[in-house]
């Protein structure tokens, strides 16, 4: 009887464990599908553009390897490095500064050029419909026009 109970806490701590095992497991493999989302899309757009790992990375001033490393999900580029493959494969920079988690060292410029303007402008805005954002990005683009 006692060795009964034993065996049911045991399997209860094992069971336990495997859980939180199986949680932590869950939780690395999902960041490393969030970090692998800009490896997968630049490698297919890549493929779309026919440009080989060796190309783009001559395009780029890098090695072949580094391509191939930053598609693996093993190197992590930095927004310049985003910003120049995105313009040598002719593609939104937006979009791939965004799946690698980085901001266009442009946008990181006007942000610190007026330090408490923009992030108040931000929070004022924050709550603005999609048709909201294309209008005011409209109307701020034909204010730059005009300079």
């Amino acid at each position: 009887s006692r060795d009964v109970g034993l065996i049911g806490s045991c399997r209860q701590i094992v069971d336990t464990d495997m859980i939180v095992s199986i949680i932590s497991l869950q939780a690395v493999l999902e960041n490393m599908s969030n970090e692998q989302t800009f490896a997968s899309r630049l490698k297919a757009i890549r493929a779309d553009k026919g440009v080989g790992v060796r190309e783009l990375g001559r395009m780029i001033g890098k090695t072949g390897q580094h391509i191939s490393n930053i598609e693996k999900g093993i190197a992590n580029p930095s927004a310049e490095v985003v910003v120049t493959i995105a313009k040598a494969l002719s593609t939104d920079v937006d979009e791939l500064l965004h799946l690698a988690g980085q901001v266009d060292p442009e946008v990181v410029g006007v942000i610190q050029s007026s330090p408490s303007a923009i992030p108040s402008f931000l929070r004022s805005a924050s709550k603005l419909t999609e048709a909201q954002w294309l209008e005011m990005e409209a109307y701020a683009k034909k204010l730059s026009d005009k300079d």
